[in-house]
């Protein structure tokens, strides 16, 4: 995330996914629903529908706070929800930690732990979508903290180049490196997927 939404407020934020919304959904009713009484190909209507679910379903963000009770990993915890039955398992999104077993595994996870200890209330903000663990990919905020920003400035976690776009992100990488920040002490440090690679297990 950019520097101006990590400092719009959550409650803006809200307010403008919800006018978003309203207009999206106008348009299908303006413009989608009459072209269907008119429509001589049904075809093309099912994909003008089909188009705008899938503005719908890829546009919309759900921001919760929500309580931490675990923190299993340095780029992964636990949280209660409101309303929710179940815990649910957040992955920080474009961002990855090492692994327990790796060099710099615990410390990582410690430093996580640190600045979104268990019994904290935090700001979770997703898209609704999964990682292959069925883990939550989001964004996590922490006494406003941005707990992934943090996580790759203080040099405990790796930028995932394979899913990050935000380039403040590498940035910030950049500057920890230079810097020997955390895992960057390391001579070689060794990125965690390239280290999953080389000792394949389920994780």
């Amino acid at each position: 995330m950019g520097r101006l939404e990590n400092a719009m407020p959550a409650g803006a934020r809200s307010l403008q996914q919800l006018q978003l919304r309203a207009y999206l959904y106008g348009v299908i009713w303006r413009d989608v629903l009459p072209y269907r009484r008119r429509c001589e190909q049904p075809v093309k209507m099912i994909r003008l529908l089909f188009a705008a679910l899938l503005v719908l379903s890829s546009t919309f963000a759900w921001g919760e706070t929500c309580t931490v009770i675990s923190v299993p990993e340095g780029d992964s915890l636990r949280v209660r929800c409101p309303g929710q039955k179940k815990p649910i398992s957040i992955r920080l999104m474009q961002i990855d930690a090492p692994e327990l077993d790796q060099p710099n595994g615990i410390r990582s996870r410690d430093f996580l732990r640190f600045i979104c200890p268990v019994g904290m209330n935090v700001l979770i903000e997703s898209q609704g979508k999964k990682d292959r663990h069925e883990r939550t990919l989001g964004s996590v905020t922490c006494n406003e903290i941005n707990a992934n920003v943090a996580m790759v400035k203080a040099g405990h976690a790796w930028v995932y180049s394979k899913y990050a776009k935000d380039k403040e992100l590498y940035a910030l990488q950049a500057e920890a490196r230079a810097t020997h920040m955390g895992l960057w002490r390391e001579p070689e440090p060794v990125a965690p997927w390239e280290f999953r690679e080389a000792a394949p297990r389920d994780r």
